[in-house]
């Protein structure tokens, strides 16, 4: 099933669903938001491969009430299952209960995997503590200079590469951009960005994760 499909759907799925259903729910899918389709898979057994298992089963589970078979399904069909279960209570009901049934039975896997994250968190805000405090005995802080060169270097290369595609397309019989360039711009913006995000992590939260993102695995921890 295609992942892009079933995370364009869960909203809808999601929002058809009782108060109570949305509430016990949403606060894991909400952490769909850190997938991006197309891009390299979760780590197989981490919490993000787990969330995304429990997405890929809730539209199992729309199928299966629609009467499509799950493993050969195409993204039109799971759109059209999809309206099909959105337009009869009944079945938007079997996929709620079979989805907290689910929910249930992965409580405990969630529980050990939030654990882990918030151990891997502290260590990782404890090294960062420690390094900051090393900078203050240091002569010189690089702190700042590898920050910017580093940046600097990405960007540098996005001008580059911007550049290439320019003078590609004005030499080009046809005027297209090269597809393998245009390509390789996704990558690097994904680079700068996580570049960015570091200095932010550390000076406002302190861990890797944000806060929304912590109030969030808090609230799961908390559901049995």
């Amino acid at each position: 099933m295609g992942i892009g499909t079933i995370l364009a759907l869960l909203p809808s799925i999601l929002g058809a669903f009782s108060g109570k259903g949305q509430a016990q729910v949403a606060p894991i899918l909400a952490q769909l938001g850190t997938i991006v389709p197309g891009a390299a898979p979760p780590a197989a057994g981490s919490k993000d491969a787990e969330v995304l298992k429990f997405a890929t089963d809730i539209m199992g589970m729309v199928l299966g009430a629609a009467g499509v078979p799950a493993a050969t399904a195409t993204p039109a069909q799971q759109i059209q299952a999809t309206a099909k279960v959105l337009a009869e209570p009944a079945l938007v009901q079997k996929v709620e209960d079979g989805t907290l049934k689910r929910l249930e039975a992965l409580g405990p896997t969630f529980d050990k995997l939030i654990a882990i994250d918030a151990a891997a968190n502290a260590a990782s805000a404890a090294g960062k503590d420690a390094a900051a405090e090393r900078s203050k005995m240091d002569r010189w802080d690089m702190t700042k200079a590898l920050v910017l060169s580093s940046e600097g270097l990405i960007w540098f290369t996005m001008a580059l590469l911007c550049a290439a595609i320019i003078v590609q397309v004005v030499m080009a019989d046809d005027h297209e951009p090269s597809g393998v360039l245009v390509g390789m711009i996704g990558p690097l913006l994904m680079m700068v960005y996580k570049n960015r995000s570091q200095p932010f992590d550390y000076r406002f939260d302190g861990t890797p994760s944000a806060n929304a993102a912590n109030a969030i695995n808090a609230e799961i921890a908390s559901k049995k």
